[in-house]
């Protein structure tokens, strides 16, 4: 990628890497490597699709997916349908930053589609009342107003907004109110697990908090993504469980929060 000189960039060192973001984009950042390896971007509408399917393939096998979305393998392009719809509905809100990791063509993929997508919520930007701001990148949240959701179970689906809801103002909004950066969606397609690239992400957006004026980053954590976020030192603040309409399944998260 050949850099103007006459830009402005502002160069850290990320995951023992230095990458470059375009000081005058900030915010939201714009990470350009210059190794030729994986590249950390801002997404753009036309990532969707891509960001769908990272999603799509990193959570399925999950137990709060299975218990919402109960008919997603009986329609399966309706399901693909409605996270496509629902993703860019809430794509073009001020308040949220969307990053991703592409790795480039030459790494023998054959293009150089998004594998690993976040997506951060601005406290001080989302508006009081407008939960959908917080929660809908969140897979076990994505609801579309374009959509029928045969694929979901939808007493379930309402059950689950509620009380998921509920614990993120008692533990989240209610206590740090909008002076937080929080996570909504971190995800890595299950073929690209393991090489650091939600690590990246998350501490994009750790440098990303202070440049927005935002003292805490936030999130609320599957028992699978807790290891991570302990070894880049966000810390549990609150142990919760969203229980099934009949009360017979728990689904455990941690509430946690930087520094």
């Amino acid at each position: 990628m050949i850099l103007s000189l006459s830009v402005p960039y502002l160069c850290i060192l990320l995951i023992h890497r230095f990458v470059c973001i375009v000081a005058s984009s900030i915010p939201p950042q714009q990470f350009l490597d210059l190794s030729g390896g994986p590249i950390l971007r801002n997404a753009t509408i036309a990532d969707v699709s891509a960001i769908v399917d990272i999603v799509d393939a990193a959570f399925s096998p999950s137990a709060p997916t299975k218990y919402r979305y109960q008919f997603k393998d009986k329609y399966p392009q309706e399901h693909r349908r409605c996270m496509y719809e629902a993703y860019l509905e809430v794509f073009d809100p001020e308040y949220v930053y969307v990053q991703v990791i592409e790795l480039p063509a030459s790494s023998g993929r054959g293009d150089s589609k998004p594998v690993s997508v976040a997506a951060w919520v601005d406290g001080k930007k989302v508006p009081t009342s407008d939960m959908q701001g917080w929660n809908q990148w969140n897979s076990g949240s994505a609801l579309s107003s374009k959509c029928t959701h045969k694929d979901e179970n939808a007493t379930r689906a309402a059950d689950w907004q509620q009380k998921f809801a509920k614990e993120h103002n008692k533990y989240l909004n209610d206590v740090y109110g909008h002076n937080q950066f929080y996570l909504a969606v971190l995800a890595t397609h299950p073929d690209f697990q393991g090489r650091g690239y939600g690590e990246q992400l998350v501490l994009s957006g750790i440098e990303m908090a202070p440049i927005l004026d935002l003292d805490t980053v936030t999130l609320i954590a599957t028992p699978v993504g807790e290891p991570v976020y302990f070894s880049l030192g966000f810390r549990p603040i609150a142990n919760i469980s969203i229980t099934s309409v009949d009360e017979d399944m728990a689904f455990p998260f941690d509430v946690m929060v930087y520094p």
